[in-house]
């Protein structure tokens, strides 16, 4: 059975590792009184610089920081808006192998940011402090818990969406210090109302921006990794039916990880190894998205996002986990994040 990567030794040795503002619709700006109030927003800023929330209408237009009704819903200018806020955000973070966990940010009716939670999707909530909700320590980006076993434990939400200057999701680090150890977290994630559902127009589109996690081996030693902010890229080519991230990490490898989605298919490859320790068997070609063969296992999931959710994509974000398949048992816990035209 599956559990969370704060307790990822116990887990390895039971289990081997199973696991744009503006829009149309009448444009202008809300009166004052209607839109999300500055003190909110500048408050949510301190966590993310994602909007604090988004009107759209049924035709693709988007206005930001809309304000909302109790209903959710709006009319400006004749047009029906639908609002989104912070806590509407589906955020997906890697605290376990071969599995992601959705992250929802808690907010109050003001739509200030006041706590963080995560939700188990696939396997045992452990800790179960973990997926209740973590209080928000004043005005900061940190949230505080106490975990029954580890006990007081900070979580810091790291955004390197902001300095990427992600506007409709976000990217980083849950930066958790457990019982003496510091794990970055990946997480990614953003609105649905701007995430793309279909397949954008046949082009090739190029993400440029930052990847960043950790790794983590059998015994629970551990080590963070991140790239520069232009240190990555993402590429997705629509005719080749690819997905492609590329990092560079100054103190491990260059990574390569293709996801032929035509086939289902993924390949993890490695090269100019920097640093010590840390080293990992040539990975099995070709394996299964999600897919495990014996401890060997790999997950890529990718979300890209326009202002409305339509056309061509402009940010986009990547999950990544690989563990390896010799007795080390590394874990590879990765997120990427990105924009086109950086």
């Amino acid at each position: 059975m599956k559990k969370s990567i704060l307790l990822l030794p116990l887990v390895l040795a039971a289990c081997g590792g199973g696991s744009g503002s503006g829009g149309s619709g009448g444009g202008g700006t809300l009166p004052e009184r209607a839109a999300i109030s500055d003190t909110t927003i500048a408050s949510n800023a301190a966590i993310t610089k994602m909007v604090s929330e988004m009107g759209i209408s049924s035709d693709g237009g988007a206005i930001v920081n809309s304000g909302r009704a109790a209903s959710g819903t709006f009319n400006h200018n004749g047009t029906i808006y639908t609002t989104y806020r912070l806590d509407d955000v589906n955020f997906k973070s890697l605290l376990t192998t071969g599995a992601t966990d959705r992250m929802r940010l808690q907010v109050d009716a003001g739509g200030r940011i006041t706590g963080i939670r995560f939700i188990n999707d696939s396997h045992q909530p452990q800790p179960p402090e973990l997926f209740s909700n973590i209080a928000r320590d004043g005005e900061t980006n940190q949230f505080k818990t106490n975990l029954t076993e580890q006990g007081p434990t900070t979580f810091t939400y790291d955004s390197y969406g902001a300095t990427l200057g992600l506007k409709y999701m976000d990217f980083g680090v849950i930066r958790a210090e457990v019982g003496g150890q510091t794990f970055d977290i990946p997480f990614a994630g953003g609105y649905e109302a701007a995430r793309i559902k279909q397949n954008p127009p046949a082009n090739v589109y190029t993400f440029t921006g930052k990847a960043a996690g950790f790794l983590m081996d059998g015994s629970g030693d551990s080590k963070n990794i991140a790239t520069t902010n232009n240190g990555a890229t993402l590429v997705i080519d629509q005719s080749a039916k690819t997905e492609t991230l590329s990092a560079a990490f100054s103190d491990w490898y260059d990574i390569r990880v293709v996801n032929n989605f035509g086939i289902g298919a993924i390949t993890f490859t490695t090269s100019n190894k920097t640093g010590t320790g840390w080293e990992i068997s040539t990975p099995t070609a070709n394996m299964q998205n999600g897919g495990h063969i014996g401890q060997e296992t790999i997950l890529f999931e990718l979300n890209a996002y326009s202002e409305n959710g339509k056309g061509a994509p402009t940010e986009a974000s990547v999950l990544f986990n690989y563990q390896t398949k010799d007795t080390s048992s590394i874990n590879v816990m990765l997120g990427f994040g990105g924009k086109t035209n950086p």
